[in-house]
């Protein structure tokens, strides 16, 4: 199984960042800060994504989401109030809270779906919002926890930039930021 997820990271490069889905945000929040000293978070209320598809039918997806670096890493915590098709909603389906999945930002979006579905792990939902463009692949029976995919542009760089340069020189003041960093 490490031959899989070693090959992807050699095709993908570094990981972005790190998802987990809750079923209550603000106790992930909260827990992350007070336990992890991740943070700060910069918390959006629930948003229905744009230009939702799937290869299964119709799709959507709508979850509350909060975003901060812990470390050298970026950290995801994600609250899903509806995803369709079904194989999106059991990709959301608890047990919660745990890790939902790792995150790449790639110069060229139908690179890595391309690369990700000859590995084995296909993509199951296509979202975004604005510029911001995304992928979700099944990963679960390999690696536990599914991909995510995200095209490189201006408009998410401008959304991560204030979240690692707050969490670069935290002194552990105001854990929770909303209503978040510009959406581009």
């Amino acid at each position: 199984m490490q031959d899989v997820d070693d090959r992807v990271t050699t095709l993908l490069g570094r990981p972005h960042h790190y998802a987990y889905v809750t079923s209550d945000l603000d106790d992930a929040v909260e827990s992350f800060v007070w336990r992890l000293g991740a943070g700060p978070f910069f918390r959006n209320p629930p948003m229905a994504l744009q230009n939702v598809a799937s290869p299964h039918g119709p799709a959507a997806f709508e979850h509350s989401s909060a975003f901060a670096r812990h470390g050298d890493v970026a950290v995801e915590l994600m609250e899903v109030h509806h995803a369709a098709p079904v194989q999106a909603e059991r990709a959301f389906a608890p047990p919660h809270p745990r890790l939902h999945h790792v995150a790449w930002v790639l110069p060229s979006l139908e690179y890595g779906v391309r690369a990700l579905e000859a590995a084995g792990f296909p993509l199951y939902l296509r979202a975004g919002f604005g510029e911001i463009a995304f992928t979700y692949h099944d990963a679960r029976a390999v690696l536990g926890h599914d991909l995510e995919l995200h095209q490189d542009c201006a408009a998410l760089r401008g959304f991560w930039a204030p979240i690692l340069a707050a969490g670069e020189s935290w002194d552990g003041r105001d854990p929770v930021r909303a209503p978040g960093p510009p959406k581009g």
